[in-house]
């Protein structure tokens, strides 16, 4: 298999990764620790391929710093542990040229859900008696519709997509530049 399919075969198989923990997450809102192996294992396996030019060491350091900041937010139950695996994960692919970019992508796609999910949850919530806008009710029932747990698994499919179409080699073995 020449470079560029090798390239073009990482993408999809990174994007099929990801395609398992979004419906793993929706179904259980688990995501298998089999995903950010495999996830971790096609980083290396695109650092042997584009060695000499590969940054590990960025990449490693960039991964560390995310799984800190994760296992504070997970300690403080804001974020499931697959997440935050994940996150880690994909860190590795976005090294330091791209993970606030990816954070970004995470963060408005994670956001989006969670509006939706809350807009959802409060249009279908029984109303009760004097429970209008502007009720003091209104507070009280919107905190437990916070607190659902969030697909997450979908807003860092969509970083691992932004990914996919930002590295150099992907594009240009797909013809779009390089």
């Amino acid at each position: 298999m020449t470079e560029p399919a090798l390239n073009i075969a990482m993408a999809i198989g990174l994007l099929a990764l990801l395609a398992w923990a979004v419906v793993t997450d929706l179904r259980a809102r688990i995501i298998p620790n089999t995903v950010s192996v495999l996830v971790i294992g096609l980083y290396a396996l695109r650092t042997a391929i584009d060695w000499p030019n590969a940054t590990p060491l960025a990449d490693l350091a960039v991964a560390a710093a995310v799984l800190t900041i994760g296992f504070i937010l997970f300690a403080r139950n804001c974020i499931g542990g697959g997440d935050v695996k994940l996150i880690t994960a994909l860190a590795l692919w976005a090294g330091p040229q791209h993970m606030m970019a990816m954070a970004f992508v995470i963060s408005l796609t994670g956001g989006v859900i969670a509006a939706g999910m809350l807009l959802s949850a409060m249009a279908t919530r029984p109303q009760a008696a004097g429970d209008g806008p502007g009720d003091r009710n209104d507070a009280a029932t919107a905190v437990p519709l916070m607190r659902r747990p969030v697909p997450y698994a979908v807003a860092i499919a969509a970083g691992g997509l932004y990914l996919t179409l930002q590295h150099p080699a992907i594009l240009a073995s797909a013809g779009f530049g390089g």
